[in-house]
């Protein structure tokens, strides 16, 4: 779905306004969960607005406005606190991949446990390349399959109610869609990460709980990549929230600190960092919103790749303009360099998914070898 210039620039002010009045305040509180407690009210608050059912069709409870909706809501966001973000784009992707498994299969139990009130967020290896899939240990008669073994790094998986989760098997890699709430389902306590920490991930243990097969069996590579392509704009646009937050910080702390008699401003390393930042911002947006409103979905993901490597690079001359500051958590530099590096795996490995482009773009794709085990995550 693509939206018109005043839809777009409405989901603008809709995520930036929410950002202001949940998330500038308590930034440096969110961020230290799972030492404070998790901002239950600003998820309860985001998903009343809507914001992780804007992927879902109007049949089943979602606004249906597609996965375009996400770039200007999740820029405007991690603009902020990208944590927020990292939630809704793998409840986000969750949803996608069975949004896409649906178009050739019957995914209607699913379906139906999503529609229900209070299901979503859904839990989601949104950075897929560290995860490990369960094996299924049987396969009972009917489109279900019992499962065992371990999930690695899942998003929200202690607090969500339903997960899509990857699984290994004979034919090769799948996903099906779980209740943690079910028998022989746990998840541990929150994985200490780098970044998006009010995002909490956990590790998910599987003994024979019985789950939903989503897709054809083997089809999980394939699911994978199709919700990647659809969801690389709004990977993008979170890496490009990032740079503007940077950006936004450590200009207006370079026009107020002052150094042999002037402002760092206007010396010239503070000036070329500042200048670096705002050109590739400028070229993410304008590549970004050709991206959203309808370019080739190669180029988006090929945006997503390079906007997560400037984000990163921009985040850490962010820090270094802010000097010792910038390593202090009352500015929030080091938390955007910190989750600048988070974003960036969003969607696997950068050099795999570099070397996947390139092989759609010009050739076979690759499958590099001992590297396939995150790739559907």
């Amino acid at each position: 779905m693509t939206l018109g210039p005043s839809e777009y620039e409405a989901l603008r002010e809709l995520g930036a306004s929410f950002a202001r009045r949940e998330l500038s305040n308590d930034r440096e509180t969110h961020d230290r969960h799972p030492i404070t407690p998790l901002w239950d009210g600003v998820l309860r608050r985001a998903s009343e607005l809507g914001f992780f059912a804007m992927t879902l069709g109007e049949r089943h409870g979602g606004s249906g406005a597609g996965t375009t909706a996400l770039v200007p809501l999740c820029e405007e966001i991690s603009r902020v606190d990208a944590s927020l973000a990292g939630a809704i784009f793998a409840n986000a992707a969750a949803i996608e991949v069975v949004n896409v498994a649906a178009e050739s299969s019957d995914c209607t139990p699913a379906l139906e446990s999503i529609s229900t009130a209070g299901a979503l967020p859904l839990a989601f290896a949104a950075c897929s390349s560290p995860v490990e899939s369960v094996l299924p240990s049987e396969r009972p008669a009917g489109p279900t399959v019992a499962i065992t073994g371990s999930a690695r790094n899942v998003f929200l998986g202690g607090v969500a109610r339903y997960a899509v989760i990857a699984v290994g098997g004979d034919a090769g890699r799948s996903y099906v869609f779980v209740d943690l709430h079910a028998p022989g389902v746990h998840a541990s306590q929150p994985v200490p990460c780098i970044g998006f920490r009010a995002c909490p991930m956990v590790d998910l243990s599987f003994d024979g709980a019985v789950a939903f097969s989503i897709g054809a069996a083997g089809g999980g590579l394939e699911l994978f990549r199709r919700m990647a392509e659809r969801l690389a704009p709004a990977a993008a646009a979170i890496s490009l929230g990032i740079m503007k937050g940077c950006f936004d910080e450590a200009h207006a702390y370079a026009q107020e600190r002052r150094q042999g008699g002037r402002r760092i401003l206007d010396w010239p390393a503070v000036a070329a960092m500042l200048g670096e930042m705002s050109v590739d911002i400028l070229l993410g947006e304008t590549c970004l919103l050709a991206a959203a409103q309808g370019g080739a979905e190669t180029d988006a993901s090929a945006l997503a790749v390079r906007l997560g490597e400037w984000a990163c690079r921009a985040t850490t001359d962010g820090v270094q303009v802010l000097g010792g500051y910038g390593y202090m958590s009352d500015y929030g530099q080091e938390k955007r360099m910190r989750d600048a590096r988070m974003a960036r795996q969003l969607l696997g490995m950068p050099a795999l998914r570099r070397q996947d482009w390139f092989g759609r773009r010009w050739g076979p794709s690759l499958q590099p070898t001992g590297s396939r085990k995150g790739a559907c995550g």
